[in-house]
């Protein structure tokens, strides 16, 4: 199991610890927290996990809940799946907010344990009633998509709207999705945008792209294709294949900025090293008609070959027409259909996860 950034698990737990009044023991156990934390932030990673391992073994659910993380991590320690739901399962018993949270997505993920969307539910709703905005989001997560519950979009956009009302940008995310696509709501293109804005400005990938698509697509605004680049822009920097598609369709068009075919090819090309078949197949079309880059039919061949083995029907299309007086000459963009779920990586903070077709989606599961 693999935690990629946990800044919110991180920041919870390692913290300096303020020595509690009612006795000797809680004193030693914050004695030796303050050190921990001290030697974890210095990257002293095999001594921070020995000295949690000593304060969690008195009981204490806060170093019980690090221990959980450094396990499923690999921090100090070997990686250990098992152990790292033994630790976070002490902890969460507890009450403690972050080893629920924690239990959640092991859960949810099957790490260390066979998969139950049913016991991921019980230990977020445990945290989400104790009001983690994380929790909160995955709770409504689970309901939108009828996992370990039947479906249920009004109970999925009460949790979303109880996140996001506190910042939480996932959450106003997924919250701007259900209004963009009218999914368990009337569709409401006015609040998809105050909501995707606000994620938007707080860095979320998929708001960003979701809002490049409603200024070049005129849902709800008027088109503006400088704004669709400047979002798109913003969530192509962060690698995510859906709008490197997009922003290259803008310099490939010409829409919003200077026609450049050289810089379509280079964000189809990363869009493509991500799996994306609309951009395998930009590229062939790029190749079979030496736009940006040598024409080279061999390379448009292997393009549109991979593309159509993704199953993308402008490319078996274009395969047959490749020996046509008049090659194909259009690019794709990414989907339009907005507002499905895709699950992210981890429970806390996880990487976000997006690409360019409908069977994925722009909702943040963390």
């Amino acid at each position: 199991m693999r935690l990629p950034t946990c800044r919110v698990l991180v920041s919870a737990f390692l913290g300096v610890v303020t020595a509690s009044s009612s006795g000797w023991a809680k004193s030693s156990i914050a004695s030796i927290e303050n050190q921990a934390s001290i030697l974890f932030q210095q990257g002293k990673y095999s001594e921070a996990f020995a000295a949690y391992e000593k304060a969690a073994r008195k009981g204490s659910p806060r170093s019980e809940t690090v221990l959980g993380y450094m396990y499923a991590s690999g921090k100090g320690t070997e990686r250990n799946a098992a152990l790292a739901l033994d630790w976070a399962n002490k902890a969460a018993e507890q009450g403690d907010v972050e080893a629920q949270n924690m239990l959640g997505y092991i859960y949810m993920n099957g790490a260390g344990t066979a998969p139950d969307a049913a016991h991921a539910l019980i230990w977020y709703g445990k945290a989400a009633q104790k009001g983690s905005v994380v929790a909160e989001n995955n709770l409504g997560l689970l309901y939108y998509r009828g996992e370990g519950t039947a479906q249920d979009y009004p109970k999925a956009f009460s949790w979303f709207s109880r996140a996001a009302e506190q910042g939480y940008e996932a959450a106003q995310n997924n919250l701007g999705a259900m209004y963009l696509s009218g999914t368990g709501v009337a569709m409401d293109y006015t609040k998809a945008l105050e909501w995707l804005t606000k994620a938007g400005n707080q860095g979320n990938v998929k708001a960003e792209w979701s809002l490049g698509q409603m200024y070049s697509q005129a849902l709800g605004v008027p088109r503006d294709y400088g704004q669709a680049l400047d979002w798109y822009t913003k969530a192509a920097q962060q690698e995510f294949a859906a709008a490197q598609v997009d922003l290259g369709v803008l310099y490939f068009n010409g829409l919003g900025t200077t026609r450049d075919y050289a810089r379509a090819f280079v964000l189809f090309s990363k869009a493509a090293a991500h799996g994306s078949d609309a951009a395998e197949s930009n590229l062939g079309v790029m190749y079979l008609n030496g736009l940006g880059v040598s024409a080279d039919r061999e390379k448009a061949r292997e393009w549109l070959q991979r593309a159509a083995l993704h199953l993308n029907t402008g490319a078996k299309q274009w395969l047959s027409e490749m020996d046509a007086k008049t090659p194909p000459t259009s690019i794709q963009s990414t989907s339009t259909m907005l507002g499905n779920v895709a699950r992210s990586t981890a429970a806390d903070d996880a990487e976000d996860l997006h690409n360019t077709q409908a069977k994925h989606g722009a909702a943040d599961f963390r």
